[in-house]
């Protein structure tokens, strides 16, 4: 019986680890897949309505956080104004360039200002967001 317990204890260590690992590859994913989301929906907002809306990447206590805001009285479930942690992406890069801050306008016409690559990664995983007037959200393979 000792033996079958140790067994299964080592099998139940073996299986932990990727399984750990898959977790946080998934949350990461979710995070940015829902900022991406987000900034579609702003776009939308400040095109739909013609006024400016902005993101705000930055560090907050370490970590990464971003929130949009406008002068707009949007009700939140139109436009998340309250700050929204990044707590499993690592680092953040603009075009090429990491940073621990941006800021991105979304003026009234469906544009975004400045243009560029936002690469988010956390470990092995990377996932970039081309912020350009039509977005694209792609996966990067890391070496």
């Amino acid at each position: 019986m000792l033996i079958g317990i140790a067994i299964l204890s080592l099998l139940a260590g073996v299986i932990a680890v990727p399984i750990h690992k898959l977790i946080q590859t998934y949350r990461f994913e979710k995070e940015v897949s829902s900022l991406f989301i987000r900034i579609q929906e702003a776009q939308l907002l400040s095109a739909t309505y013609q006024t400016d809306v902005t993101l705000d990447i930055y560090s907050q206590k370490g970590a990464l956080s971003y929130r949009f805001d406008t002068y707009e009285p949007f009700k939140n479930h139109q436009l998340h104004k309250d700050p929204v942690p990044l707590s499993h992406v690592d680092t953040l890069d603009l075009n090429g360039k990491k940073v621990k801050e941006c800021h991105f306008t979304f003026p009234g016409t469906g544009e975004i200002s400045p243009t560029g690559t936002l690469l988010f990664s956390h470990e092995q995983n990377a996932l970039s967001i081309e912020m350009q007037p039509l977005l694209k959200l792609k996966k990067v393979v890391c070496n």
